[in-house]
């Protein structure tokens, strides 16, 4: 099994507490998904993404793999129900072409759910990380 993620999740310390793992050993490789954006979901400090009609927009993430059907659960219930966990290919720094899961806005939602506004995961953790792991995890 293997999961692209793109926002909190990116983060080793909340990749370990919402599965149990070990960040380093479920890949944390470099990757991108093509035709998609990011934005912060309206009202939080969270990104969450949805299909672009702008052909150039691409999502940076990390693949992670060798993950168990356990911590395949935690994760569901970590993120929220508007959220859709679908299969994409994604493009690996290694040159691969990787299936992956994604939890991704439906495009039915996507207006509703996610504000304007962008969101970068270095930004996130320079300004928000503390007070969202604090909230979350404790």
């Amino acid at each position: 099994m293997k999961l692209f993620v793109y926002g909190t999740l990116r983060a080793p310390s909340i990749w370990e507490a919402v599965t149990g793992l070990s960040f380093d050993q479920c890949g944390g490789i470099p990757a991108t998904l093509d035709g998609y954006r990011i934005a912060k979901v309206a009202g939080g400090e969270f990104p969450g993404i949805a299909r672009s009609e702008v052909p150039d927009d691409v999502v940076k993430g990390q693949l992670m793999q060798g993950f168990t059907e356990a911590a395949m659960a935690r994760l569901d219930s970590y993120e929220d129900a508007f959220y859709d966990r679908i299969e994409v290919d994604v493009d690996a720094d290694s040159g691969d072409r990787e299936t992956a899961w994604v939890y991704v806005i439906p495009d039915s939602l996507a207006a509703k759910v996610l504000s304007p506004e962008s969101w970068d995961f270095d930004e996130f953790m320079a300004t928000s990380y503390d007070a969202y792991f604090q909230a979350h995890f404790g």
